[in-house]
């Protein structure tokens, strides 16, 4: 037998054992080898799995709405006192939504600013008139 008939026998003749298995072709397999106990344990595993994946993600979407509905009353307050008041002031808040924690904070603080504003144009006045003889 010559070498490449050698070569070409060693090799495999479908392309099969080069693919990646899938998980669900892993499971195949896996329940292939098993008896009928034990395909009734997997299986009950799986659906308990299943179940969970499930309560997770209506927890998640709860959790999303939640969030998402305080947010929004969290930036009318902030709205409504913005509108009713000229004096400072700072709100914070904490939202947990499906994914992660969000920190919010607002604040006013216009009248320190026209204070100081006001603080320095006394100054240069002052200034302006002292220095007239």
């Amino acid at each position: 037998m010559p070498t490449d008939d050698r070569q070409r026998n060693l090799m495999p003749q479908d392309n099969s054992s080069l693919e990646r298995p899938t998980p669900g072709g892993l499971l195949q397999n896996a329940l292939k080898n098993l008896d009928k106990e034990q395909v009734r344990r997997v299986s009950e595993t799986a659906a308990d799995q299943a179940l969970q994946l499930e309560v997770d993600k209506l927890r998640a979407e709860r959790r999303y709405q939640n969030a998402s509905r305080d947010m929004d009353e969290f930036v009318e307050q902030a709205s409504k006192l913005d509108r009713s008041q000229a004096s400072d002031y700072r709100m914070q808040a904490e939202f947990e939504s499906a994914s992660g924690r969000t920190h919010v904070q607002v604040s006013k603080s216009s009248s320190k600013v026209t204070v100081i504003i006001a603080v320095i144009i006394g100054i240069v006045l002052l200034l302006l008139f002292a220095s007239r003889p």
